[in-house]
């Protein structure tokens, strides 16, 4: 047990490809949780993370149409399941880590998440399989290795979802002392919906958008007050549940805005979801909280900020 623990839980661990500020497993009765990253190393697939390099493009790996790299590096398998490989998805909730060789030492190349498919190839002695898989949002392939045991051949069943966004602190020393438009606010003090947004386009978009980059992208008053995207539908819905839930399946992450007793503001980013699917209880959304460590379900941030104010999403045809 502690060794299949150990290799599913691989995904936290450091490596040369990645900087992981905290990593911590955190039991929420339906499902473990696993994975807070503040930070890519330059290597990754993800692009650099540094305020500057930051604004770069991120490359993605392309899979070869007619598999040239698998046939050469194998001869165990037919040519058949080498050009096709097996369809496959992740069972792992939270999000599972994809390397450029079969090993936890290997470069950080993409990550996958809950039910995400995959065709894996071929089973290393590591216990890693070759796998190519479709990016989010988009109709670009990518390829690396992930662990075996973390993939089913059969997609899960039940309702939940967890979405591999990344994980940004609005207090980040990269970013979190830079200004918000021309105002005196900076990113640590005020920018919780930039760095939601920029958590929510980067998971769009399949690109590196840092706080400091999604800053340059917003209009922001002489308060540092922001106006949402024109992609984005900003509603004070009621049933906001529920419409988390769907867009959830959409597989679009989707902004939550309230406010403590005194009138401060503070927005977060639902990710994920481990109900049964007939509930929309708060603690069965699980949220990226650019201001805390700690909070990562919803319910929690309502404890602290207890009036709902308005949700915001993605509803456009372009990012």
């Amino acid at each position: 047990m502690k060794e299949r623990i150990r290799s599913l839980l691989e995904n936290i661990k450091k490596s040369p490809g990645i900087a992981v500020q905290t990593a911590a497993i955190l039991f929420f009765g339906c499902a473990v949780l696993v994975v807070v990253f503040t930070g890519l190393g330059k290597r990754s697939w993800f692009g650099p993370l540094s305020a500057a390099a930051g604004k770069g493009a991120a490359g993605g790996i392309t899979a070869d149409a007619d598999n040239t790299a698998f046939q050469e590096e194998t001869g165990k398998l037919s040519y058949e399941r080498m050009k096709n490989g097996d369809t496959m998805y992740c069972t792992y909730f939270g999000v599972l880590n994809v390397r450029s060789g079969p090993s936890e030492d290997a470069e950080l190349v993409g990550q996958i998440s809950y039910k995400d498919q995959v065709q894996a190839f071929w089973k290393e002695e590591s216990g890693y399989v070759r796998i190519v898989y479709q990016l989010p949002h988009s109709d670009q392939y990518a390829e690396g290795y992930c662990l075996r045991e973390a993939l089913s051949e059969d997609m899960p069943s039940d309702a939940r979802v967890y979405l591999a966004v990344h994980n940004y602190k609005q207090y980040d020393e990269r970013w979190g002392g830079l200004p918000l438009g021309d105002s005196y606010e900076t990113i640590a003090t005020a920018g919780c919906t930039t760095t939601c947004l920029a958590m929510a386009y980067s998971y769009l978009e399949n690109s590196v958008t840092t706080p400091d980059v999604m800053e340059t992208r917003l209009y922001y008053n002489s308060d540092g007050m922001l106006g949402f995207p024109k992609v984005y539908t900003a509603a004070s819905e009621q049933d906001y549940a529920s419409v988390i839930y769907d867009k959830l399946q959409q597989k679009i992450p989707v902004l939550v805005g309230a406010m403590r007793d005194n009138g401060s503001p503070h927005w977060v980013l639902v990710v994920g979801y481990c109900g049964d699917g007939t509930s929309r209880n708060l603690e069965d959304f699980v949220i990226h909280d650019p201001a805390s460590e700690e909070r990562t379900l919803l319910a929690e941030f309502f404890m602290e900020f207890p009036n709902y104010n308005k949700i915001a999403y993605y509803s456009g045809n372009e990012i």
